[in-house]
């Protein structure tokens, strides 16, 4: 089923790790389980996002027949 951008990043997984002083989290396609890692620089929020910005692009890119792009170039959140 088609969904928009909106409702891939809400079913998009997150998770928070750290290992030592690094902290990082990962984002996974829920499709086929492509994960992200992103490193936190700024702000726990900021890294989340990020994170699911690149899950969302690999949808895009990789799957893009689930993803229905009629409002592309908008902001998805």
């Amino acid at each position: 089923m088609r969904k928009i951008p909106k409702q891939w990043l809400s079913e998009i997984s997150t998770t928070r790790n750290r290992k030592g002083k690094d902290i990082w989290f990962t984002a996974s396609c829920p499709i086929c389980g492509y994960s992200h890692d992103v490193t936190v620089l700024s702000s726990d929020a900021v890294a989340e996002n990020v994170a699911k910005m690149k899950v969302l692009s690999h949808l895009r890119k990789r799957h893009k027949e689930l993803v229905d792009d009629t409002t592309a170039g908008s902001d998805p959140l």
